[in-house]
């Protein structure tokens, strides 16, 4: 029999390899799950909760599962025996059953992504106050995730040993999902804020919290970041403005300033040009091309 006593679901969270944040997320979402009386090892008990939930919230309870599910097949199978391997192979049949239950594909009726137009950039930008630490801080905020396309985790990390100055142009090493490097051009008027952003900062993370005694706290986290974001969007008309929502504008602005998915791809950190071209929400027409009307089947005569 399988007696041996299995550690709490904060405590595997706890010790698995993501950021605080994510495992706060994670340990909130099981709580919640357990808080509903919900039994995860009863698929359709699960399935019929998870349904309930929104997508992101779906979304994560079904990533902290994954973190639970991976930690209890280990535990099972250390500690399997010729007499209780039935028993095994049925709690790791559960556990795929488990992770099938929740199903994270995005309705039709979902709410459609956000893109803003330069002029509500401009607009967003405009509303910091530049002569307060918090407008100055909120600024650098909202222009790094409109003006290079980060995501909030890569901004929450992100130091100002990433700003770096190349001929012509400084730019911003950023190290993305799989630990992927990638090297972001910036303009000199962001690359000019930054600059006086680390003054007053004395150098160390670029996203900073604030003390109710109004002194700089030594980073900011990634629920701070989207708070940030969601003030400023309401004031702008948009509710529900979030980081993803800037990072997307990032790549929309670039593509029609461009024309280039590649190097869209590139700046956003995409493995694939498809994930880019529904990212930005433009679909980039492949039947026909500018070359077609150029270069046609030569047919020689004779004589050519």
């Amino acid at each position: 029999m399988l007696t041996a006593p299995y550690p709490p679901h904060a405590e595997i969270i706890g010790r698995a390899n993501l950021s605080d944040a994510t495992k706060t997320k994670y340990t909130r979402a099981i709580s919640r799950m357990i808080e509903s009386r919900v039994d995860p090892r009863n698929a359709r008990q699960l399935a019929a909760y998870a349904a309930g939930l929104s997508i992101p919230s779906r979304l994560q309870l079904k990533a902290a599962l994954k973190v639970l599910f991976a930690d209890t097949a280990t535990w099972l199978k250390a500690g399997a025996t010729p007499e209780n391997l039935a028993q095994v192979q049925a709690r790791l049949l559960n556990l795929e059953a488990m992770d099938k239950a929740i199903h994270t594909h995005k309705p039709e009726s979902e709410k459609a992504h956000t893109w803003l137009t330069q002029a509500q950039v401009d607009s967003l930008l405009a509303l910091p106050d530049p002569s307060t630490i918090r407008g100055a801080r909120d600024y650098i905020v909202l222009a790094v995730l409109v003006g290079a396309g980060l995501r909030r985790e890569e901004l929450s990390a992100l130091t100002f040993d990433a700003l770096k100055q190349l001929p012509g142009r400084e730019v911003l090493e950023v190290t993305g999902k799989g630990k992927k490097t990638r090297v972001v051009p910036i303009s000199p008027t962001l690359a000019r804020r930054l600059h006086a952003w680390q003054e007053t900062t004395g150098g160390g993370n670029v996203a900073r919290s604030l003390e109710q005694s109004g002194a700089l706290g030594e980073s900011l986290s990634t629920v701070g970041i989207w708070k940030i974001v969601n003030e400023y969007g309401a004031r702008l008309g948009f509710p529900e403005l979030a980081p993803h929502d800037l990072r997307r504008t990032f790549g929309r602005l670039g593509w029609e300033a461009t024309h280039d998915l590649i190097l869209i791809k590139s700046l956003l950190g995409h493995s694939s040009a498809r994930t880019t071209e529904n990212y930005i929400g433009i679909k980039i027409q492949l039947d026909s091309t500018v070359s077609d009307s150029i270069i046609h089947e030569y047919q020689p005569t004779i004589g050519d």
